[in-house]
């Protein structure tokens, strides 16, 4: 019967031990590598995910105002009401349904209005930072005659924001 000499199995040990230790490193280093790489997507997910909701948001309402809590709130009045708070390290959005929030840092809040009595935005602006890069946002929104009149009748009536 033929057996191993000591030698023999030390150096099968070390062997395995170096392997051992190289795919455990591997399999750091990829571990890593993947909690980065869904942590920017994660931010890059809610960006898009915010841009979409924001854009439906101004094309689908009747108004959007600037709400009497603060100047870095906004309503967009529809068939049913939304409420954005802009907040320094996030952006909420309350819907009658439910409510979002998105975890993106926010700069550099702008509105710009139709006539500054009954502030109908027009056009909204901000930046995002992710990652140290400032992203540019822009919306828009275009009024038609009766929507403007619609608005301005129910500020008038002194409607709730």
């Amino acid at each position: 019967m033929k057996s191993f000499t000591i030698l023999e199995a030390i150096i099968g040990m070390l062997v395995s031990s170096v392997i051992l230790l190289v795919t455990l490193y591997v399999y750091q280093l990829v571990s890593r590598s993947f909690i980065a790489y869904q942590a920017e997507n994660q931010q890059k997910t809610e960006l898009f995910l915010l841009k979409k909701v924001i854009s439906q948001d101004f094309q689908n309402c009747d108004f959007v105002i600037e709400s009497k809590i603060d100047d870095k709130s906004i309503i967009i009045n529809g068939r049913e009401q939304i409420f954005y708070n802009f907040l320094p390290d996030k952006i909420i959005r309350l819907h009658p349904n439910r409510s979002d929030t998105f975890f993106i840092e926010t700069t550099q809040i702008e509105s710009f209005y139709i006539d500054s009595v009954f502030k109908l935005i027009t056009t909204m602006q901000f930046s995002l930072s992710i990652k140290n890069e400032k992203i540019p946002l822009l919306f828009s929104k275009r009024y038609s005659a009766v929507q403007l009149l619609k608005g301005e009748n129910k500020i008038k009536e002194g409607y709730e924001y």
